[in-house]
């Protein structure tokens, strides 16, 4: 526990490197080298945050994210077909897995090639209808897509979907208002700054506890 919060506290901070590094550790600990005391479940867990942390900041490493993306998926589905498992403890599992089954996408993304990245998501919708974590993963993500290629109201349909009904992330959901915020903007309607205020306003009061509040922090003050 004390090194997860380490890790989100660097997240929190804007180091992302760091975070990456230290939830990759947790994740290895518990999972690589199943070592005692380590809750394996956790442990995996911490390998999603370390997979989208090595995916964010201005140098994202997509080779090890992949890597992690790739195993995880793995170790999840796996997990969740064993003997004994509890129901909750089965949808906890499954949604790690679907989870870590879009993660191409977003390393699509974050290599700069969104029409990729869009026609992944696409082609994940139908799939992800009876996992509410992938399927806001995967709307998240095309949202993102479309953004990236300059397609802002039809981008804003999809995040104002994971913002309106997503109930598995808060650090999704706040991401999917800032998003929608610098959407509005460049889309320059006459209400856009109020609108953008109202979202951004809306991470830093009630997601401050979120990666996202420091860029609706930062974002309000140009507004």
């Amino acid at each position: 526990q004390a090194r997860w919060i380490k890790a989100r506290a660097s997240l929190l901070a804007g180091d992302p490197a760091t975070a990456a590094a230290g939830f990759r550790a947790l994740y290895e600990s518990g999972v690589v080298q199943s070592a005692q005391g380590f809750d394996r479940t956790f442990c995996m867990d911490a390998g999603l945050e370390a997979a989208h942390a090595f995916l964010t900041g201005d140098t994202p490493d997509t080779g090890v994210a992949r890597e992690l993306f790739a195993s995880l998926e793995v170790a999840f589905g796996q997990a969740a077909t064993l003997e004994g498992v509890g129901a909750s403890e089965r949808v906890h599992l499954l949604a790690g897995q679907g989870r870590a089954a879009v993660g191409e996408g977003y390393c699509l993304l974050a290599a700069g090639d969104s029409t990729k990245a869009e026609r992944f998501f696409q082609g994940r919708l139908s799939g992800a209808s009876s996992n509410p974590a992938q399927r806001f993963s995967v709307l998240h993500g095309l949202g993102l897509s479309l953004l990236a290629q300059g397609k802002l109201m039809q981008g804003q349909v999809e995040l104002a979907k994971v913002t309106s009904l997503d109930h598995t992330s808060r650090d999704r959901k706040a991401a999917a208002l800032v998003a929608l915020a610098n959407a509005a903007l460049k889309l320059g309607a006459a209400d856009a700054p109020a609108l953008a205020k109202r979202w951004l306003t809306t991470v830093t009061d009630v997601y401050s506890d979120t990666p996202a509040a420091a860029q609706a922090a930062k974002a309000l003050e140009n507004l």
